[in-house]
């Protein structure tokens, strides 16, 4: 069954990276409303499904400092999917992987084995092919985009960070009640902003998007909840290099099939280097 949720884990997270980019499509300059809107989607399905959890006041400094890193990640994935592919802003999540793997590194005594070495330097030449063009007849990336990608690549990457120190201190006691109280923070933040950058166009943004930002956020909250459940049974040396990479090439298949994005043969060999660096990166001996 623990396989099950896995697959099903991969395309809801896939489809979350889809449905935020027909919601641009419906409501544009709304991007804070949507965002506040798939938190407190993706909110209500933690409450609901998470059943008897335990709380402390200890963790709650860890959470407000996620939420903000939550909550920009939100914003600016929205943002770079407005006026970028998805498959290539998705790929920038899947680089953030290399935010918290420093953390460990550096931070938490581990060493650096043959496999990550390979990964990094798979990450590295993925990162060249896939964003740098050669032809001049390429349109090339907007500024505005890549500065959202690197906004998106150093906040997903401290969620990551801020999971993992959570962890490692309360002993993963905490991981359900800390993701609601980190997105509930999250939430907050977002329909402050929202209310006060977009007030005149949150109507037609909750008419218009109100569904899709629901889904959107369910998929989210199933994908958190489902990876929390598979940790429990599934080895993290397994879970997190076969979540990544399949979630990162169902994403490539949704922009070329559904979005008809169009790539060249540098940045698709750039795809497949990112799947196997995110295997390599994960491996442990």
């Amino acid at each position: 069954m623990e396989w099950l949720y896995l697959g099903v884990g991969i395309f809801t997270n896939s489809l979350q990276s889809a449905f935020k980019k027909v919601l641009n499509k419906r409501a544009s300059h709304s991007e804070f409303t949507f965002s506040a809107m798939i938190t407190t989607a993706a909110l209500l399905f933690f409450v609901i499904f998470s059943g008897n959890i335990s709380y402390s006041w200890s963790f709650v400094p860890y959470s407000a400092v996620y939420s903000i890193c939550y909550a920009t990640a939100a914003v600016t994935c929205v943002l770079a999917l407005s006026c970028g592919s998805l498959a290539l802003t998705n790929l920038a999540l899947v680089y953030s992987g290399v935010i918290p793997l420093l953390y460990s590194l550096l931070f938490c005594g581990e060493q650096m084995n043959g496999f990550q070495i390979g990964g990094l330097i798979c990450l590295w030449s993925s990162f060249v092919l896939t964003y740098y063009r050669r032809e001049k007849t390429r349109q090339p990336f907007s500024i505005k985009w890549m500065v959202y990608v690197g906004l998106l690549f150093l906040s997903n990457g401290m969620c990551g960070v801020l999971s993992r120190m959570q962890q490692r201190i309360f002993g993963g006691v905490y991981d359900r009640s800390f993701m609601i109280v980190s997105m509930t923070m999250a939430g907050i933040l977002l329909w402050i902003a929202a209310i006060v950058r977009e007030r005149h166009e949150m109507k037609t943004a909750v008419r218009c998007g109100w569904w899709l930002s629901a889904t959107c956020g369910t998929f989210n909250g199933v994908t958190n909840f489902l990876g929390l459940m598979c940790l429990l049974v599934i080895p993290g040396v397994i879970y997190y290099p076969v979540s990544s990479a399949g979630s990162l090439v169902v994403t490539c298949l949704l922009s070329m099939v559904v979005f008809k994005e169009r790539f060249t043969r540098a940045q698709l060999v750039g795809f497949v280097l990112g799947v196997v660096a995110v295997v390599l990166l994960n491996l442990t001996v």
